[in-house]
């Protein structure tokens, strides 16, 4: 299968597209493992939002209405914070490997390969900090935190 160069600030990503919508076939909805309106509104809303790692996880082949079954709680609420209403945790996997990278949030394993990288991006509606990390030769895990639906003052 082709392998697809994505470019997410300094540092590329090089996705196995086909592979990774294939995984994401066979993984349950959100809804399907946690029934509570917090993961129903993540799935059905937040996943439709404008946020720029939504977007780039999308093109990537992850179905993000569906999560790895290797976690129940893959995605879970986090409440309310002081300048946001909404805020999750969570991770999708990604079959591909991380490329090169200028990006100072990085961290290199002892065979001094690159093992990952942080991303912290604000935007108008919301914030959000992720993790891409090498889990194994050919899979990337992104672990994110995302804060949105800014409060009115």
């Amino acid at each position: 299968m082709e392998t697809i160069r994505f470019q997410i600030g300094q540092c590329r990503i090089n996705v196995n597209i086909g592979k990774t919508k294939d995984f994401y076939k066979s993984q349950p909805k959100i809804s399907e493992n946690c029934t509570c309106k917090d993961c129903s509104y993540f799935e059905n809303i937040v996943t439709k939002k404008n946020i720029r790692l939504m977007k780039i996880l999308s093109q990537m082949g992850v179905d993000l209405t569906r999560q790895p079954n290797i976690n129940l709680n893959g995605v879970c609420s986090t409440g309310e914070t002081e300048k946001f209403q909404r805020s999750y945790m969570g991770y999708y996997k990604v079959f591909g490997r991380l490329g090169k990278t200028q990006k100072s949030t990085q961290t290199i394993n002892k065979e001094g390969q690159l093992e990952s990288v942080d991303f912290y991006e604000p935007e108008d509606d919301s914030y959000i900090q992720y993790k891409v990390r090498q889990e194994t030769n050919d899979q990337l895990t992104v672990d994110f935190y995302l804060e949105c639906e800014k409060k009115k003052n």
